[in-house]
Parts: C-alpha cells; sequence; structure tokens
C-alpha cells in the first residue's frame, strides 16, 4: 500500500455521517515507546480511536471499523515527519 494513502487514512478516517472511526494497522515490525524507552514489536497492530492511539501490541479484541494491512511494512505511530532543509550560514 502506499504510504501517503495510509497516512490520509489514519488521520482522516471518518464514516459516511462524519463520525470517527476506530482504525487498525497490522504492521510486520511496530516501534512503539513504553514511558521510558522505544521498543520494537514484531506482528504487531496499533489500534487508533478519535485520531489519538488507543493500543499497540499484538492482540486486541474489541472490534474496530477499519483495517490497514502492512504486514511487510514498519509502522511507526506518532512519527512527525521534521524533514527540513536549513540554510547553512556558517564561515
Amino acid at each position: 500500500m502506499n504510504n501517503s494513502r495510509a497516512q490520509n487514512h489514519v488521520y482522516r478516517a471518518r464514516s459516511s455521517k462524519g463520525e470517527l472511526l476506530f482504525l487498525c494497522i497490522r504492521g510486520k515490525h511496530i516501534v512503539g515507546f513504553d514511558g521510558e524507552e522505544h521498543r520494537l514489536l514484531k506482528d504487531g497492530i496499533v489500534v487508533i480511536e478519535e485520531n489519538r492511539f488507543k493500543h499497540i501490541g499484538k492482540i486486541f479484541s474489541d472490534q474496530v471499523d477499519r483495517w490497514i494491512e502492512a504486514r511487510q511494512s514498519l509502522v511507526i505511530p506518532g512519527l512527525i515527519n521534521t524533514h527540513t532543509r536549513l540554510k547553512f550560514t556558517g564561515g
């Protein structure tokens, strides 16, 4: 799946009535933060509710509205692309 397409679904997914959806992304590798350090989870899921991360782990038993299958991908919840070009002014 195209990464930009997945991003649009994650952050703008709404039902036809405008309600926010429960989304679940299934990934090959997930980078998560447990409050102390980053950890790598193999074959995990990320659940998003109302544009917030609800769960990151191996299993989620509640019902979700939409699945994004990224089984061959690295999923990094909360990654903000800070790529920028700064002008070098050194002498």
